[in-house]
């Protein structure tokens, strides 16, 4: 738990407050916590109350302990233990010297190598759906040759109030779920770990954001799914995204 602590923290610092594991507060108050949906949506003032608690500035790790400053302040390391878990098992096979393998939990995936054809790994990038429980298509194929491979979106786990959808990506620094136009980030990077932490931050931090961050962060590769201003779903990426990565 330190060592996924500490990583957040570092993303976090790294995007600007765009991935922030304090926002636990605000996921239940939108109805996506353990407890479930909430008949309606937060106030404004309850909002406001909340981000008081929200911030990594609110944690400090000293030795193993982990100490907030505020009583109010959580965690949810939803955003990125998933990916760590990817991790743990894909470090385990490199242990017992296999070189050659796909590891999935959830979604998250991290591969090395090639799969049973020979051929290296090919990854399908999910296409966009108007519903949750809708069969998806596929946007682009990759084949990563080894990393860690993972999407967020907000077309799958989502809440609706007055018939408008929420999406469970949270934006830390407004309180509120993502609503930039982004449908989904797929992100590559050397671990599952940082890929699922750097998804959630480059939802939302929007398109032309997430390129200018890409732009300092070459160990990132990204591909995006976005609505544009007429309202036409269309889909573009960084520069490396579909180049294939070394063993």
């Amino acid at each position: 738990m330190a060592h996924v602590v500490r990583r957040a923290l570092q993303v976090a610092k790294a995007s600007s407050g765009a991935f922030d594991i304090t926002v636990k507060p605000l996921v239940d108050a939108w109805g996506f916590g353990v407890k479930g949906s909430t008949a309606t949506m937060p106030a404004d003032d309850e909002l406001k109350n909340i981000l008081a608690c929200v911030g990594s500035h609110q944690l400090r790790i000293k030795g193993h302990a982990l100490i907030k400053r505020s009583p109010c302040t959580q965690i949810d390391l939803n955003g990125i233990a998933q990916g760590y878990s990817v991790d743990v098992l894909a470090d385990l096979l490199e242990s017992r010297g296999i070189k050659d393998y796909l590891v999935e939990l959830g979604g998250e995936i991290r591969v090395r190598g090639s799969g049973p054809s020979g051929e290296p790994w090919t990854i399908g990038v999910e296409a966009a759906v108007k519903d949750k429980d809708d069969e998806a298509g596929l946007s682009a194929k990759i084949r990563p040759g080894s990393g860690g491979i993972t999407t967020a979106g907000d077309y799958r786990k989502y809440v609706e109030h007055g018939g408008q959808r929420f999406s469970h990506v949270m934006d830390p620094r407004t309180g509120r779920p993502v609503n930039n136009g982004i449908v989904s980030v797929t992100v590559l990077a050397s671990t599952a770990m940082d890929a699922d932490a750097w998804d959630d931050a480059l939802m939302v931090l929007g398109l032309d954001s997430s390129f200018a961050l890409l732009a300092s962060h070459p160990e990132l590769e990204a591909h995006f799914i976005y609505v544009d201003r007429s309202g036409v779903v269309r889909d573009t990426a960084s520069a490396g995204f579909f180049r294939t990565r070394k063993p």
